[in-house]
């Protein structure tokens, strides 16, 4: 399992508004960048949509369908029309990185995009940075470093010693008011995770995030125990490098710092930092006395939970995309259950919707609607992400507490309807 927005979900309305102002602040108080950009999100909510891509040249925000056509263009927060569109790439409308950043799922040079929830946000900070730049206000650097400053704000937001010291803006508000940004673990997946392990299933934790916060976040979500559901924690991950490098794995020492000498052999009920594929699947046949165990990692990032364990590893993945919810993709109705189908309409609509996941302006995250050439009719299309997400995924699912309403042996491969 993945932690942040799998096993542990925020409530992304808060976080959001939570993560803008940390960046913000970073921006004016550190960088002298104009005060207007202290205002609440307000009326660009709808700008923040996850896998929207900065073309980092030209300063436009791109949404892509599967063939890397654009579907919709934002100047700064001044939506484009179709001409202007045609006018910076062509009459096509074909995003010339488009089979590049579908191969290798990585950041581009002088390109970006916004691959989490953590860093949607960043999309109203840009593009409001961008109309200030356009508009040569309190400004008197040249894009590129203003783009530079932004990533330090990001970095600054999240490093990690932002934590003990309580500095930052974001690990010190998360700690004091938990209850309004993270959501409890649920009894029943509680339930079905300790259900999964008493049936042999060798459960481990893998993140991204640092022991001392994951150790606050499951404390608070799920309580006490939670260490004892995992064969291993793995903390510091540095996830996507995690899947594809030859990192060894550290220990822990009792003041959360990683103890230098790197670890020999893994203790299993243990908690490491960073590691790499071949040491963890070595630990597992171990574990589980077979010589190619069989691996299925659930998180939410296709940069680094989906894309590199399946294209590198040939482990099994499955996404949790909140959208699903949205745009009523997750259909239970197909799932094999004995449960009939008053039960199954009862689950449909325990799945929650969230607003701030579905964009008046970008449309939907997963699925869109494009003119056909022939008909010049509006037809739904598969979106860029939507179809990554498809390809390398053995399964997707909207939360990760969807998965606990089945049998542990029901059949859900049936639902990945991407």
């Amino acid at each position: 399992f993945d932690l942040d927005h799998t096993v542990i979900r925020y409530k992304l309305p808060n976080i959001y508004r939570l993560i803008y102002s940390a960046l913000s602040r970073f921006l004016v108080e550190e960088k002298g960048f104009d005060r207007s950009l202290l205002d609440p999100i307000g009326k660009h909510h709808d700008l923040m949509q996850k896998g929207i891509i900065l073309d980092g040249v030209k300063g436009i925000f791109l949404k892509l369908a599967s063939n890397g056509y654009i579907l919709r263009a934002f100047h700064g927060t001044r939506p484009l029309s179709g001409e202007e569109i045609a006018r910076s790439y062509g009459t096509d409308r074909i995003w010339e990185h488009h089979t590049v950043l579908r191969d290798t799922v990585k950041q581009i040079e002088k390109h970006w995009f916004f691959d989490n929830y953590f860093s949607t946000p960043g999309i109203v900070l840009a593009a409001r940075v961008i109309d200030l730049f356009d508009k040569n206000k309190s400004l008197d650097k040249e894009w590129p470093n203003i783009w530079k400053d932004i990533i330090q704000a990001f970095v600054h937001l999240f490093d990690h010693p932002n934590f003990k010291k309580g500095t930052g803006g974001y690990f010190s508000e998360v700690t004091q008011n938990t209850s309004e940004y993270v959501y409890p673990i649920s009894d029943r997946l509680k339930s079905w995770m300790r259900d999964l392990k008493s049936r042999g299933v060798h459960l481990f934790l893998m993140t991204s995030s640092h022991i001392d916060y994951s150790r606050m976040l499951l404390n608070y979500a799920y309580g006490t125990g939670w260490q004892d559901l995992f064969d291993l924690v793995i903390v510091d991950a540095k996830k996507p490098q995690f899947f594809t490098d030859q990192n060894p794995f550290y220990s822990i020492g009792p003041d959360d710092d990683v103890i230098a000498e790197p670890v020999k052999d893994l203790i299993r009920g243990s908690v490491f930092s960073q590691g790499s594929e071949a040491c963890l699947r070595k630990f597992f046949a171990q574990v589980a006395t077979v010589e190619s165990p069989s691996i299925l990692y659930i998180g939410d990032s296709v940069r680094s939970d989906i894309f590199p364990p399946t294209k590198f590893d040939g482990w099994q993945t499955v996404a949790i995309v909140e959208e699903m919810a949205n745009e009523n993709i997750w259909d239970l109705e197909t799932v094999k259950s004995d449960d009939g189908p008053q039960a199954k309409k009862q689950k449909q609509e325990e799945v929650e919707k969230d607003p701030v996941l579905l964009s008046s302006l970008w449309g939907g995250f997963l699925q869109d609607e494009v003119v056909s050439g022939d008909s010049n009719k509006l037809e739904r299309c598969k979106t860029f992400w939507g179809d990554v997400i498809a390809q390398y995924s053995s399964l997707a699912v909207p939360y990760l507490d969807v998965l606990s309403q089945y049998p542990l042996d029901a059949d859900l491969t049936q639902v990945h309807s991407l």
